[in-house]
């Protein structure tokens, strides 16, 4: 149990911090088309000063020119919406866990109903495993993993005494 729990917590935390990168990353790439792709700024004198700068408006029109031929390969929108949904499922799912890992600490054990919760909360993480991202990148993980280590200390979830264990 504490190994899905801790492993959600894993993935929320990843997927947050992907989804913000993304998020940011397309703000600044739609914010750029926008401004090259501006009219308003194509006409300002600036541009005619001498040959660097017509030459800049160029090199800039061009990149432009290029950034809007690839945008619809890239598939940004599509790529939020997948580690948005993640996220959000990963999320959703720690918090289910974290609410059984609360009740076995109160209850100093587990009972059939928690198993069931349990069982469930499974077949959540099965079906958000089946969409996990293909190319992970191993140092967010990383990082993730170990905040979880230190948010989450294995020695702080509770176990059966050692003779309940093996019984």
């Amino acid at each position: 149990m504490y190994d899905t729990y801790r492993t959600s917590a894993m993935n929320e935390k990843y997927y947050a911090n992907r989804l913000t990168h993304l998020t940011n990353w397309n703000r600044y790439y739609e914010i750029t088309l926008a401004i090259g792709t501006s009219t308003a700024i194509a006409s300002w004198a600036i541009w005619d000063i001498n040959s660097a700068a017509k030459a800049f408006r160029a090199v800039f029109s061009g990149l432009i020119t290029l950034l809007a031929i690839v945008k619809p390969f890239l598939r940004l929108p599509e790529e939020i919406e997948k580690y948005s949904t993640l996220h959000t499922g990963y999320r959703a799912l720690y918090l289910n866990l974290n609410s059984i890992v609360s009740t076995i600490r109160r209850k100093n054990g587990v009972t059939s109903d928690i198993q069931q919760l349990f069982d469930a909360a499974q077949e959540q993480y099965r079906s958000l495993a089946l969409n996990d991202s293909v190319n992970i990148n191993q140092a967010v993980l990383q990082q993730c993993q170990q905040q979880v280590i230190r948010e989450i200390p294995v020695d702080k979830l509770w176990y059966p005494p050692s003779a309940q264990r093996f019984a």
